[in-house]
């Protein structure tokens, strides 16, 4: 009795192992999509492109890996969700900060809390080049913008008592981010400095 349970236990187990694996492979997939369409995206930013296509097909692909946290929690927590939204939010963060002069609130993106804070700072290190963009251009007062904007997320993110458990690697992501706005600061006052002076000897009789 015992001997025939067991075959028929273990098969339906085994079984739905099966199904778990083919519905991983999927997410994996879909999160390989995500991190594919945030970096088109944010390489169109700073080309200063606003390609809808994109930012729609992502939030399309991001909504898929979303839904994987009631559905799948096993999957969600402990597979290539969680950076692959990461991604996400920088994305959104970025171009809503170049063309929309504002920052997505978490509840607009639909994430957990974790991922929007670990995005929000990945996102600092696109305003960063998107700030020496704006000194080949001259545009020295949008690129204070820009570092103003970097300062107020720093110093919004350094003094936050959020532990490493519920947001891994904020820490770190936020020691990286001091020494990345340190190296903006200077470069954005030397750079400044050195074409107000071309401008004088430019302007000199």
């Amino acid at each position: 009795m015992v001997n025939n349970q067991i075959e028929v236990k273990l098969d339906e187990v085994l079984k739905k192992l099966a199904e778990i694996d083919e519905q991983r492979e999927e997410v994996i997939k879909t999160c390989r999509e995500v991190v594919r369409l945030a970096r088109q995206l944010i390489v169109a930013v700073h080309r200063q492109v606003k390609d809808e296509e994109a930012l729609e097909k992502l939030r399309a692909a991001a909504e898929k890996l979303k839904n994987t946290r009631k559905k799948m929690p096993s999957i969600y927590y402990t597979g290539c969700v969680p950076p692959s939204l990461v991604e996400y939010v920088e994305a959104e963060c970025f171009y809503a900060y170049v063309f929309e002069d504002r920052l997505p609130a978490m509840e607009d993106l639909g994430v957990d809390p974790s991922i929007y804070l670990l995005g929000v700072a990945d996102f600092t290190g696109e305003i960063k080049r998107h700030l020496y963009e704006l000194i080949k251009e001259e545009r020295f007062d949008d690129a204070e913008k820009a570092l103003k904007t970097m300062e107020k997320i720093y110093d919004k993110l350094r003094t936050a008592a959020v532990p490493n458990a519920l947001a891994q690697g904020l820490r770190r992501k936020v020691d990286v981010m001091r020494t990345v706005l340190e190296t903006a600061r200077r470069d954005l006052l030397l750079l400044r400095r050195l074409g107000n002076l071309e401008k004088a000897f430019e302007a000199a009789p």
